[in-house]
């Protein structure tokens, strides 16, 4: 799945200037917060996430572990909430109903915005819940998608997925995960996570179950080696640079 992402990522900066495309990206394991990143002219904001741990004490000398990189991307889901409220905001106070509307009327051109979730925890369930519902109402007509990531869905509450219009899952073992993985009852799905090949073997790896819809497929993604994706980040981005008349 990490490689699926980089592919979409890399696809979609080659081929769209930052004009018209712009991310945010929140990941929990960190593997997107590099300098390359941060400093790309299709980031809409830094990426966050990753692993930042502070010791603090309270008053009566307890120390305690607060997360850092835990409440960074809680403050950047709240702030994607709040940039789509304002842009709904925007789009209502003009009259108009998708952002081509808006286009049309201000003369003004907004970005199709992309958020990235990846490996986020169940301790950000309930906001990542909200941001979901609000794409799916008003997302399209706002020029918003979201591409959610997790490791496992087994045993979380992950009732948002049946608003996703596409899901994809790679091998799972357990029945539990099937439902929570796709979004649809197990009797209704064509294809079961479980009867992938072995992904132990390089051959059948990049294999996914997909649900698009009332569709369901199998599909290979390609493979995009780590150090060439780095690469792509360092050398071929552009850059957001200061201006200088």
């Amino acid at each position: 799945k990490d490689t699926m992402l980089r592919l979409w990522f890399t696809q979609l900066t080659q081929n769209n200037d930052p004009e018209d495309v712009q991310f945010i990206i929140i990941d929990a394991k960190g593997e997107w917060i590099t300098p390359s990143l941060k400093d790309a002219s299709h980031m809409f904001s830094p990426p966050v996430g990753g692993f930042q741990l502070k010791i603090e004490k309270s008053d009566k000398g307890k120390r305690k572990l607060v997360d850092l990189a835990n409440d960074a991307i809680e403050d950047a889901l709240i702030d994607a909430i709040d940039m789509l409220q304002a842009r709904a905001d925007e789009f209502q106070r003009v009259g108009a109903t998708n952002i081509q509307a808006y286009e049309r009327k201000t003369g003004k051109k907004l970005p199709l915005l992309f958020i990235v979730a990846t490996d986020v925890g169940t301790n950000l369930e309930g906001i990542l819940e909200q941001l979901i519902k609000f794409i799916v109402l008003k997302g399209r007509s706002l020029g918003v998608r979201a591409i959610i990531s997790l490791q496992s869905a087994s045993g979380e509450s992950t009732s948002w997925r049946t608003n996703m219009s596409m899901v994809l899952s790679g091998f799972q073992s357990q029945d539990s995960a099937y439902k929570p993985n796709l979004g649809i009852p197990v009797k209704a799905m064509k294809y079961r996570p479980s009867e992938l090949p072995d992904v132990g073997v390089p051959e059948n790896r990049g294999l996914f179950v997909v649900r698009k819809g009332i569709y369901q497929y199998v599909v290979r993604g390609a493979y995009l080696p780590d150090h060439l994706f780095e690469e792509y980040c360092e050398s071929q981005l552009p850059r957001k640079t200061d201006f200088n008349p």
